[in-house]
């Protein structure tokens, strides 16, 4: 309500197109990096987003308490959120990913071992569990300014549009390949899809086994993999300082950042 459109008096240069804009994004390592680390853990929360469902259901044989794990879930992300934005602050972006995924991980790995009818635990751990997701959310999102500051250090232009654009890209990829993936592995385990009206299906063994594997072990690996990017990523706390600090000074021909 309160947002105000600038307008130019002079006409502004238009943006690169589209297989520009691919080159100059995917030169920028640290961008690519952060988009490793975004699909990754894009992929391990479609994993168990996928399946949650279908784990509740089948395997602990408790449906109608699907809606109450789920709030559980969203409010301890909330929670945490406050929580890292903090730690953030103080300890850096990349140890902060380690610290709220490997609660994550943990969680991940004890979902494999909760058996039928042991509710109370299985809150716990989603209770937990908000510590990974909301990691998955602030910290990936937080590092591509600092992406756009380094480009435009070493540019002089502003390029948020190509960045952000391609950003959430790789959002809808790692939705599409946690689907795809879960759909084709249960499919291959003999998956039965229930019937209007009748009595939910008996799922064969195989098919109880894929969904306890993705919601613990197949995201705890994926987000495993994604320490590696996270160990390469170049724009450490103190290096970003200095981005601003380089930032902050006069730079002649530097473009507008209106």
């Amino acid at each position: 309500a309160f947002t105000r459109e600038v307008h130019y008096k002079e006409a502004r240069p238009a943006g690169p197109g589209f297989f520009e804009g691919l080159k100059i994004a995917f030169r920028n390592r640290a961008f690519v990096l952060v988009t490793v680390i975004y699909l990754l853990s894009w992929l391990s929360i479609q994993f168990v987003q996928n399946n949650l469902i279908l784990y509740v259901r089948y395997w602990m044989g408790a449906e109608a308490q699907f809606g109450l794990l789920i709030l559980a879930v969203q409010f301890s992300s909330f929670v945490f959120v406050l929580i890292w934005t903090r730690v953030s602050q103080r300890q850096g972006k990349q140890r902060t990913y380690y610290i709220g995924m490997s609660v994550w991980i943990v969680v991940c790995v004890l979902l494999f071992f909760v058996q039928p009818g042991q509710m109370p635990l299985l809150f716990a751990l989603a209770i937990l569990a908000g510590a990974g997701v909301s990691i998955g959310y602030i910290i990936p999102w937080s590092m591509i300014p600092d992406v756009i500051e380094q480009d435009e250090l070493e540019t002089g232009q502003r390029r948020e549009g190509v960045f952000y654009g391609f950003f959430v890209f790789m959002q809808k990829l790692g939705l599409s390949l946690g689907l795809a993936i879960s759909n084709f592995v249960l499919e291959a385990t003999g998956y039965l899809n229930p019937v209007a009206g009748a009595a939910l299906p008996v799922q064969p063994p195989g098919v109880l086994m894929a969904l306890r594997v993705f919601v613990s072990f197949a995201p705890a690996l994926v987000l495993l993999i994604s320490f590696l990017a996270v160990r390469a990523y170049p724009i450490t706390r103190e290096r970003h300082a200095a981005l601003r600090a380089q930032l902050a000074q006069p730079r002649p021909g530097a473009a507008s950042r209106g």
